[in-house]
């Protein structure tokens, strides 16, 4: 398995719910563009054309990555696991959950 550098994405969340994807050198671009930006106006970026009056926000895509998870419904445990809506999940069950995956973070199987 081979590890590849990634550059980090964020995405531009339009006030219709677009969600418009860059990488982080891009995102700041469009942030110094809409702080220089006095009045709303019609810009072009990267093939992309938008208002900048519709703009909601530019988020971190972890913090998209939790959005888009609750707003299908699913819930997140006190021990960061995610559950789909209606699971019902015992603390033991949580509890066991969490220790058994902090063993293996711990004491990783040797894979031969």
């Amino acid at each position: 398995m081979s590890k590849e550098i990634s550059k980090k994405l964020m995405c531009l969340i339009m006030r219709n719910g677009i969600q418009i994807w860059f990488d982080e050198d891009q995102a700041r671009q469009i942030k110094q563009l809409l702080a220089n930006s006095k009045e709303s106006k019609f810009v072009e970026f990267k093939d992309e054309v938008f208002n900048t009056a519709d703009v909601s926000g530019i988020f971190k895509a972890k913090n998209m990555g939790d959005f888009n998870r609750v707003k299908r419904g699913q819930w997140q445990d006190k021990y960061g696991g995610w559950h789909d809506k209606f699971d019902k999940v015992s603390e033991e069950d949580l509890e066991l959950k969490y220790i058994i995956d902090s063993w293996d973070k711990k004491y990783p199987k040797n894979k031969t």
